[in-house]
């Protein structure tokens, strides 16, 4: 994690010291997320697992042979990662929202240039940088608030249990979309679509615990 966070940063450190807790905390968070995601679908299909068709965006595609769980993690995160250094760019480099959205909207263009393998759409890009466009604004929020604890920053951010489901709910709503054009790109058969479904129910039925967790203590 020391690497990973001295690679993140780059050359110059954070203005903030709180930064690299904060961001480490936030990167823990969402790899427990889409780990227990990862059990409960790979669990349930023991047989085949998801891969990610181009690499290393998460379109999904259940192939016939199992893979790693750490693939699955890993290539979930990517997004997720893309709009956390987005938003570390913008609050603590002092970078503009249209600034840091375009490096992001010029990475995923230089990969569907060099990379795609005809699966990749326009359509797609445009969905994942929404959902990117909305995690730029939860992870800026948690990169302001008060704590280094990723709950901590949570209920600094939010406030209430019902303030942070709604953002989760429409976290969620853009992880559908994103899944759904990939699997019109890639013509999804119907035990694809299966689990795709599953691992959308198992990620908001994660969420949700999770953030009746965070905020079980406030009551």
């Amino acid at each position: 994690m020391k690497d990973w966070l001295r690679s993140f940063f780059g050359k110059d450190p954070p203005l903030s010291p709180d930064m690299p807790g904060k961001v480490q905390s936030i990167v823990k968070h969402e790899r427990a997320v889409v780990g227990s995601t990862a059990a409960a679908v790979l669990g349930q299909h023991q047989a085949s697992a998801w891969e990610i068709m181009i690499p290393p965006l998460f379109l999904y595609s259940l192939f016939r042979t199992r893979k790693s769980k750490e693939l699955f993690i890993n290539n979930c995160l990517f997004t997720k990662m893309l709009a956390l250094e987005a938003a570390f760019h913008m609050v603590d480099r002092r970078q503009s929202r249209t600034a840091v959205l375009s490096q992001v909207e010029e990475r995923t263009q230089k990969i569907m240039t060099s990379e795609n393998k005809g699966l990749y759409s326009p359509s797609i890009q445009k969905k994942q940088m929404e959902e990117i466009d909305l995690l730029l604004d939860h992870f800026g929020r948690l990169l302001t608030a008060d704590g280094r604890s990723h709950s901590t920053m949570v209920k600094s951010a939010y406030g209430t249990e019902e303030d942070y489901l709604r953002f989760l709910d429409c976290l969620g709503r853009a992880e559908k979309e994103v899944n759904a054009e990939a699997l019109k790109t890639i013509q999804g058969t119907e035990i694809e679509e299966k689990t795709t479904w599953e691992m959308e129910m198992a990620v908001q039925k994660i969420r949700r615990a999770t953030a009746k967790e965070i905020f079980s203590s406030c009551r």
